[in-house]
């Protein structure tokens, strides 16, 4: 018997799970299909950094017509090491809360889609962008719905996160500046709030499909 946990899933100890499948790779578990696809999202956008190629994929407006992969591309570069690490740490941390039964890769997906186009169209003055926090604002609607179904202290959880991620988009649009960043880069809350609505959207789509299919009494 294997008596080690998985990382991803410490946080997370002490929390009734409902579901086997919520948090992979606990007692010698292999990861699921969602939780592999987070983190091997992770190790793409450190991969990519540490290759140097983020100048190359970097989404720069007045290139875009010409190299159109900077547009999906730029959500996996990063400005410096620690902008590509709490990118890459966020998702590694979502990845034991994202059952496929919420939707999560698929917010994810809807976000990965979304979001360039909300750059590029919606947002004429930002001339180049860098950063995957679209993503990891798309998968913590899922995390928090898997919280929320773990009884009284999931659902406290889910609440104290969701309150943080407000104040921290009200901030950001007042103009704070991220520690993360480089001194003249801001956070580009839109694209955060977007992944976020997309997010939340698809969970909501998942839990009315879940609703539907139950037989009726």
């Amino acid at each position: 018997m294997q008596h080690h946990r998985s990382t991803i899933c410490l946080w997370t100890r002490g929390l009734p799970a409902h579901a086997p499948d919520d948090c992979a790779g606990v007692t010698g578990r292999r990861p699921t299909g969602p939780v592999r696809a987070y983190l091997l999202l992770g190790l793409s956008i450190l991969g990519l950094h540490a290759l140097g190629l983020s100048d190359a994929l970097q989404y720069e407006r007045t290139q875009v017509a010409s190299e159109g992969w900077r547009l999906p591309a730029s959500l996996l570069t990063h400005w410096n090491i620690d902008h590509a690490l709490a990118n890459a740490a966020g998702l590694v941390l979502l990845a034991g809360l994202a059952p496929e039964r919420h939707g999560g890769p698929a917010a994810v997906l809807a976000a990965a889609i979304g979001c360039p186009l909300l750059l590029h169209f919606g947002l004429p003055d930002l001339m180049s962008y860098r950063g995957a926090s679209p993503l990891v604002a798309a998968a913590l609607p899922a995390a928090l719905a898997t919280l929320w179904g773990r009884g009284r202290t999931g659902r406290g959880i889910s609440l104290l996160l969701a309150a943080g991620v407000t104040l921290s988009l009200l901030l950001q649009a007042g103009g704070m500046p991220s520690p993360w960043l480089p001194v003249g880069i801001r956070p580009t809350w839109e694209l955060h709030l977007a992944g976020a609505i997309l997010g939340a959207v698809v969970v909501a789509g998942y839990a009315y499909r879940s609703r539907s299919s139950k037989p009726s009494s």
